[in-house]
């Protein structure tokens, strides 16, 4: 097999699934995951607005879910004061991953619209909406509302609420970055914050840049090239299998180059 004994760094939260690893280590590659950041509820008191918000969903159109996290505690919010999902809400969402825990967490639910990312999903819901002017609210995290500056159509109107937090999570001691960056072969990343958390610990880009990276969705690779570091490829879909799947086309591309050349 093409990954067959290539040492995978994933770079993630500290829930991040564990298949993604057992999928390569099925393939014979030799992963090692880096749990950098947790996400975490905020605490009651910073939490009044939303669930003032929660209480009187069924006043707005729609709702959008940016993130796996943000659905994640949007759902907990929701148990907690036992608050039912209105029927009659359009429900907005931005990529396959949060599309996927959206539907684990609310059976029989799907996204009504679906983009790539943020200001996309705005535009969508703003060319499919028939009225003069409609009411959203995006339950969200602190760092997309300190860190995405989005243009709002005019005939919508936007709330974007905080109800969780990233924290940058303490390393073993085993788990030095800049060595396992050496090491590797690959740096998968599963999230743009993963990019994020991993350049806090490391002197900067140039070590990166000495390796092959790949991308969790469009939403992560875009934000690496926004960075300027160079992406290898991106996983279509947000499953272990996919994962598997693009590192074994990457090294066997790379592998028939190489023969190639050589021929």
């Amino acid at each position: 097999m093409s990954i067959a004994g290539k040492r995978i760094l994933i770079c993630g939260s500290r829930n991040l699934s564990p298949s993604f690893s057992n999928a390569l280590i099925e393939k014979g590659a030799r992963p090692v995951q880096l749990p950098l950041f947790s996400a975490r509820l905020l605490p009651a008191d910073r939490l009044t607005v939303a669930v003032r918000v929660l209480l009187r969903l069924s006043r707005y159109d729609g709702l959008i879910l940016s993130s796996a996290n943000g659905v994640g505690f949007f759902a907990q919010m929701l148990r907690q004061h036992q608050i039912q999902l209105p029927d009659s809400l359009i429900l907005g969402v931005v990529g396959k991953k949060t599309a996927l825990q959206l539907s684990a967490h609310f059976p029989g639910i799907a996204a009504t619209v679906q983009a790539s990312n943020l200001q996309d999903l705005l535009k969508k819901i703003s060319r499919q909406t028939r009225a003069e002017s409609e009411r959203w609210v995006h339950f969200t995290s602190v760092e997309s509302l300190q860190k995405i500056r989005l243009t709002v159509p005019e005939n919508l109107h936007l709330e974007r609420l905080p109800i969780y937090h990233l924290v940058a999570e303490p390393l073993d001691t085993d788990l030095i970055p800049e060595k396992l960056i050496d090491e590797t072969d690959a740096v998968l990343f599963t999230s743009p914050s993963s990019v994020d958390y991993l350049l806090d610990r490391i002197h900067g880009k140039d070590l990166l840049r000495q390796k092959q990276m790949f991308a969790l969705g469009p939403s992560t690779a875009m934000h690496l090239k926004r960075l300027g570091l160079t992406v290898a490829r991106t996983a279509a879909k947000p499953s272990a299998e996919e994962i598997g799947k693009m590192l074994e086309n990457y090294f066997d591309t790379s592998l028939l180059k190489i023969v190639s050349t050589r021929g």
